[in-house]
């Protein structure tokens, strides 16, 4: 029975992400031939710090709202736990514009204004589509996501290739796509018409802050496996390396394509058997579906990727092909992850992903400590040489 729900729900998932996943890919050849990979990177850079503001602000309260509301059965009670999580976000609201403030002093990032708001309904649309899979809207999710990105899209083209933007109209066709998302999904299950505030349950709050802390603090420590990298780039070698570096990554991402269909079914699946004394029985089953799928995805887009490449990305960022495998390897890698951590967010023992993740923050730290000094020498060195040979 579960095995029959996994799969309905993969398939459901399958179909959104598809179109979703196609879309993003075809806006490759139209980013790459139309913006530089400095400013191309300069924007991944961005999205790296709202990945990491978002979720510390808000205390990632949507994966506590989402774990906590499949222990009730009545909607009521999942509207409840609903409430509550908007109410942490009110106040988290407060903090992200704190630090968000904070980093623009020291970045001074061009587009602030509406780098800020998009970073805002970033964290907003995680309530939002979380909401739409507690009350097992999973059609609604998928069509709400296809609907944005289509929105999206086509102001990109027309931003870019009609008016002549540059970075600016991805913020801006961004902004527009998740409003229309939020809209969706407002008129079906109504969030914020559902929102009392005489619902306020404290013990609950502190309960959802316990279970979604840890992975706040996670969130950090993945952000030091990936956004650090970034920085160590940009700092080494400038925006126009972390474009191309981008690139290879966004191209890679066409892997988690497989990998978010089984993820959001694995999620919703593992929640349901919460009260099933058996549950852990049916885990390996699961997994080694999971794992088996991953494995034969990122084996075939390696392959595939080295004859396509060439067709969607412009010569300007042709490095990034060298790139490739390795980030495919990466994401497969991360996705299994992903996977056994729902494991331990369906035992509700959180503390083990923040344990993985710190220890692996901290091997890519050293790593990226011993290269960078490496490049450092290096630089140093060929100041001094150029002297010496002058002398």
């Amino acid at each position: 029975m579960r095995l029959k729900r996994f799969i309905k729900t993969a398939l459901v998932f399958l179909t959104g992400n598809v179109l979703i996943k196609l879309v993003s890919f075809l806006l490759l050849p139209l980013y790459t031939n139309n913006l530089s990979p400095d400013q191309f990177g300069s924007y991944d850079f961005v999205m790296t710090i709202i990945n990491l503001i978002a979720p510390i602000a808000f205390f990632q309260i949507w994966d506590g709202m989402y774990r906590y509301a499949f222990d009730y059965d009545k909607k009521q009670d999942k509207q409840n736990v609903i409430t509550n999580s908007i109410v942490v976000c009110l106040f988290g609201c407060v903090i992200y514009f704190s630090l968000f403030s904070l980093v623009q002093h020291f970045f001074e990032f061009q587009y602030f204004e509406y780098i800020i708001i998009y970073g805002l309904l970033y964290a907003l649309n995680y309530l939002y589509t979380y909401t739409a899979r507690i009350f097992l809207e999973n059609k609604l999710f998928v069509f709400s996501g296809v609907i944005g990105t289509l929105t999206t899209a086509l102001l990109n083209i027309a931003f870019i290739v009609g008016l002549g933007w540059d970075i600016k109209s991805i913020y801006v066709s961004s902004i527009i796509g998740i409003i229309i998302q939020l809209l969706i999904i407002e008129l079906k299950v109504g969030v914020l018409r559902h929102f009392r505030i005489g619902k306020t349950d404290y013990a609950l709050i502190v309960q959802m802050i316990k279970f979604s802390f840890p992975l706040c603090i996670a969130t950090i420590s993945y952000w030091l496996l990936s956004g650090y990298t970034k920085f160590l780039i940009i700092n080494f070698n400038g925006d126009s390396a972390n474009g191309i570096y981008a690139i290879a990554n966004k191209f890679s991402s066409m892997i988690t394509l497989l990998v978010s269909v089984l993820q959001f079914a694995w999620n919703e699946t593992a929640y349901l058997m919460t009260n099933e004394s058996e549950r852990k029985k049916n885990y390996p089953i699961f997994i080694d579906i999971m794992t088996t799928g991953v494995a034969y995805g990122v084996a075939v887009f390696i392959l595939v990727s080295k004859v396509i490449f060439p067709y969607v990305i412009s010569d300007q960022y042709h490095e990034a092909i060298y790139l490739v495998p390795a980030t495919v390897i990466g994401v497969g890698a991360n996705s299994l992850a992903g996977f056994l951590g729902t494991l331990f967010m369906t035992e509700k023992k959180t503390n083990y992903i923040l344990i993985s993740t710190l220890l692996s923050s901290l091997v890519n730290i050293i790593l990226m400590f011993v290269i960078s000094m490496r490049e450092y020498f290096r630089y140093i060195k060929n100041l001094i040489l150029p002297n010496k040979r002058g002398e």
